[in-house]
Parts: structure tokens; C-alpha cells; sequence
């Protein structure tokens, strides 16, 4: 025989359980799938890591244009620009060889690609340990 704690505890479990079934189910009826959440917070960490990849890479072909201050910041902010969020990683290349190249940079295709992977490295690990440099200057201050 049970004795009494043990069966509470046993139908705390089973009313839990039936609870959660009952919520997810309600959720997918609705079309609202209780998964989308970690979906949709996986979708903007690689969004974050995307745009902050491509605006360090953005900096440092403004420092090798001769860009700086606003200049650079605007030209970085055009790498990460909505119309180029979507564009392939080979695009974007393609876009900064040809900026390089006609600010009288010679670069080829393999160097853009090459501070690429750094500066994707260097996002991920940024994003990791709580955001960017600023971010952690402005909590530590």
C-alpha cells in the first residue's frame, strides 16, 4: 500500500504532467508551437553574431579605405544595412573587394574571406561573454 505523502507526491506528478501536455496542446492548436521560442532566440543570437561579424568586417575595410569617425561607422553600418543582412556571405565579400579596390586597395577575394572567419571568431566570442567591448565598458562603469 501507498501511504499517503507518496500518493499526494504521485498526483502533484500527474496533474503537473497532464498540465503541461494540456498547454502544449493548446499551443500547436492555436499555431503557436511552444518550440518557436527557442527557435526564435536561436534565430537572433546568429543574427547578432551576422551583423556583428559583418560590421567589424565593415571597420576594418573602412581603416583600409582611408575611412574614419562617422565616415567608417556609416560604411559599416551599410555592410550590416537590411538590404545586405540577406545577401551571402560571398556578396558581401564581393562588395567590400570592390569598395577596397576602388579606393586603391589592392585585395583579393581570399583576404577579405580569410578576416571574415577572424572577425566571425572574434563575434562569437564577444557574444558569448555578454555582448560587445561597449557593452561591457557601460556595466563596468
Amino acid at each position: 500500500m501507498i501511504g499517503g505523502e507518496a500518493l499526494y507526491l504521485v498526483l502533484v506528478i500527474v496533474a503537473v504532467s497532464t498540465f503541461a501536455v494540456m498547454l502544449a496542446w493548446r499551443a500547436r492548436e492555436s499555431g503557436r508551437d511552444p518550440m518557436a521560442l527557442v527557435g526564435s532566440r536561436k534565430t537572433a543570437v546568429a543574427l547578432k553574431l551576422l551583423a556583428r561579424r559583418n560590421k567589424l568586417l565593415g571597420l576594418w575595410a573602412a581603416a583600409h579605405m582611408g575611412l574614419c569617425g562617422e565616415d567608417a561607422a556609416g560604411y559599416a553600418l551599410s555592410i550590416i544595412a537590411p538590404e545586405n543582412a540577406e545577401s551571402s556571405d560571398a556578396a558581401i565579400i564581393k562588395k567590400i573587394c570592390g569598395d577596397l579596390v576602388g579606393r586603391g586597395f589592392p585585395i583579393v577575394e581570399d583576404d577579405v574571406h580569410r578576416q571574415l572567419l577572424l572577425f566571425a571568431a572574434r563575434a562569437r566570442a564577444e557574444l558569448s561573454h555578454g555582448g560587445s567591448r561597449r557593452a561591457r565598458r557601460e556595466a563596468s562603469a
